[in-house]
Order: C-alpha cells, then structure tokens, then sequence
C-alpha cells in the first residue's frame, strides 16, 4: 500500500489484490476491526461510519502488510505503534493538515471532518508523525517518502 490519500474502494480494491476478504462481522467492545492472520481475514464491525470504515480497513490493512500476529505484549505493542504511524501518514497529507490547523487551531473534531479521517487518526498524527508540519515546514516534505516509515 503505497498511495497516499486511498479512498475507502481503493483500500477495497487493495485487500483484494492481496487475496484478502473484508468482512462485516459485530465486534466486541470498541474494536473497529481485526486482522484475522489465519484466514487472510479482516473484519469489520458493520457500524463503522464510512470515514470510520476507511481509517479502520487502511489500519488493518497495514496489519496485513506487515505479517503482523499480535498486538499484545511488547512486540504487539511496537506493532500497534508502526501501524497506527503509518495509517495516519497514509491517510493524512502534511500539507493539507497544515492547511486546516491554520483555519481550526486545535479543533480535533473540526481537522478530522476537514481531512476526511477520525479525530483519533489526528491524535496520531500528532503524536507519532507530525515534525514541526506547519506553515512553510510542510511545503518542504517530500510526500513520496512518507509511505516508507
């Protein structure tokens, strides 16, 4: 997976292309999806809003990509961390975030209606992805190699 900005068909189409199924399937608690290593699997809860859908499929899709088995103890804990950085870079343009932090400040809820993802996706990027992205930082990165993380 290596476009920036999917949209939710292109994310489709990718699990397909890999020979993965999506599956609608009610999960338990707050989960919004899970790979299913054993069964080239993802699944998704059915309740998942469209932007939901598409942060929560490109998120498990990065799974996927990395062969991932577990997101628990350590090295789920690193996995989740790689997952959730390169989820946020892929679906969230530098500049255009820029752009809206200029227009919402710290509006969270505002940026991710704005960007077309989750307000969590927004704290990710903030947290795991964003070097000093504003104003004229952001027209120095190279958008391209941002998918490489």
């Amino acid at each position: 997976m290596s476009a920036l900005n999917p949209t939710l068909q292109d994310l489709y189409d990718e699990a397909d292309a890999r020979g993965l199924r999506v599956l609608d399937h009610p999960l338990p608690d707050s989960l919004c999806g899970i790979w299913d290593w054993h069964n080239d699997t993802i699944w998704l809860d059915p309740g998942l809003s469209d932007t939901q859908r598409r942060c929560t499929l490109c998120h498990e899709l990065t799974h996927a990509y990395y062969g991932d088995t577990t997101c628990l103890g350590v090295n789920g804990g690193l996995n989740e961390t790689r997952c959730r950085r390169r989820t946020a870079l892929l679906l969230i343009d530098p500049i255009e975030y820029a752009l809206s932090e200029q227009i919402y400040g710290t509006d969270v809820w505002h940026i991710a209606c704005d960007l077309g993802v989750t307000p969590s996706l927004i704290n990710d990027w903030k947290k795991l992805c964003s070097h000093s992205v504003s104003g004229d930082d952001a027209k120095t990165i190279d958008k391209g190699t941002l998918c490489l993380a």
